[in-house]
């Protein structure tokens, strides 16, 4: 028995409860009837019992924590009442059992239930909370887990995004870019979340030494659909630059985003053309942009119809609220005759709504909004304005 008491050490220090339940069933058999010893037998009989209770609860935990990673995998708009109430049941019976259930497992599970129902609920405050709380725990084990911390950072770097905690969230990114390795999935990942807290921040500048940096690495290639993310945010970089938001010449290296043209981006993007979701928006957005930067109205206008049907057929729920507002505030620049003064008292009640707002930290409308849609209407107007001066001029 003295190997089988050596490995129960282990096991529970390594939260290996399954076999920490097998041991000491084991081990109080063996001290209760094969080698009796009172303080020995009372000692594993403990242990089983604790651990049986952990068990318990990492099984009710992962059987709600499948479930819950059931529907968001199998589902393609956003959680209904239903779900979020089912959600909120889990959280409601899980979150008391933090206190004194240690587990990892277990932990780990539940605050990824209740950081995610949170989330999904749109309460930053309090999915940031437990985020917090997460991290705590999982940076005082004994043991290297920094997969569950980098989850955790990010669920907390989404809900800083909601919160408009943009410095927040940037100090999360930089602390989850010191464990990933360079041109690997989940730094491209980071650098997607990056590239958000830097745009509403209006770090123009550090966006384009990031596009570069991303760009350049060999294994860019390998990842197509982010490949394909970062061809459209390299538009709106060019886009910053034609805006003398960006100086390339800043950047200490001697690399240059290759030269930009809207016909060959817009078939470098198929599959995201193709899809009805995610990036196509942005897509749209930056292709009237560049028509309005280069005060080509007729094939503008031409435009517009079809901007109109994308937003009646595919923005009507509230996931696509802002994206909605946005494209019907576009729409009405049309109507001022892109007139500066007229585009802003036609758009005065929807750019209120747009600032009341929010921006979604549900990462498909993190990807939509390439930079937050309040920062890229005041680069509109000053275009608008700009275009008026060349006019006059």
């Amino acid at each position: 028995m003295t190997m089988a008491e050596k490995l129960i050490k282990k096991t529970i220090k390594y939260d290996e409860t399954n076999y920490t339940v097998m041991l000491s069933r084991m081990l109080f058999n063996y001290f209760s009837i094969s080698s009796p010893s009172r303080i020995k037998m009372k000692y594993y009989k403990a242990i089983l019992n604790e651990n049986r209770k952990i068990l318990n609860a990492k099984i009710l935990a992962n059987t709600h924590y499948n479930h819950v990673s059931f529907l968001y995998l199998t589902q393609k708009a956003k959680f209904n009442k239903e779900e979020l109430n089912t959600m909120s049941t889990y959280v409601d019976e899980l979150a008391p059992m933090l206190k004194s259930i240690k587990s990892f497992r277990f932990n780990m599970d539940t605050y990824n239930i209740i950081t995610s129902f949170y989330i999904l609920s749109e309460d930053y405050d309090k999915s940031i909370e437990y985020c917090t709380m997460a991290l705590d725990f999982f940076d005082a084990k004994p043991y290297d887990n920094n997969s569950s911390k980098y989850n955790f950072r990010n669920s907390l770097i989404l809900s800083a995004i909601g919160k408009r905690k943009y410095a927040l969230a940037e100090n999360y990114s930089n602390e989850n870019f010191k464990i990933l390795t360079k041109g690997l999935h989940n730094w491209y990942l980071q650098c997607n979340y990056h590239f958000i807290i830097l745009a509403a921040q209006e770090k123009y500048q550090s966006l384009y030494d990031l596009v570069l940096e991303v760009t350049s690495i060999k294994t860019y290639k390998k990842f197509a659909l982010q490949n394909e993310f970062w061809n459209v945010i390299e538009a709106y970089i060019h886009f910053l630059i034609r805006m003398n938001k960006i100086d390339p010449n800043k950047n200490p290296s001697n690399k240059n985003l290759r030269p930009f043209s809207l016909t060959r981006f817009l078939n470098d993007v198929p599959k995201f053309s193709n899809d009805k979701r995610g990036l196509n928006i942005s897509i749209l957005i930056i292709q009237y942009l560049f028509l309005l930067l280069d005060r080509k109205y007729s094939k503008l206008i031409d435009k517009l119809d079809a901007l109109k049907q994308y937003s009646y057929r595919y923005l009507k729920n509230d996931e696509t609220f802002r994206s909605n507002l946005f494209i019907k505030m576009l729409l009405k620049v049309a109507d001022a005759d892109f007139h500066p003064i007229a585009a802003e008292r036609y758009t005065k009640e929807m750019h209120a709504k747009l600032l009341a707002s929010n921006p979604s930290a549900n990462f498909q409308s993190t990807e939509i909004e390439v930079i937050p849609y309040e920062k890229l209407w005041e680069i509109v107007m000053e275009l608008l304005e700009k275009n008026r001066n060349k006019k006059n001029s």
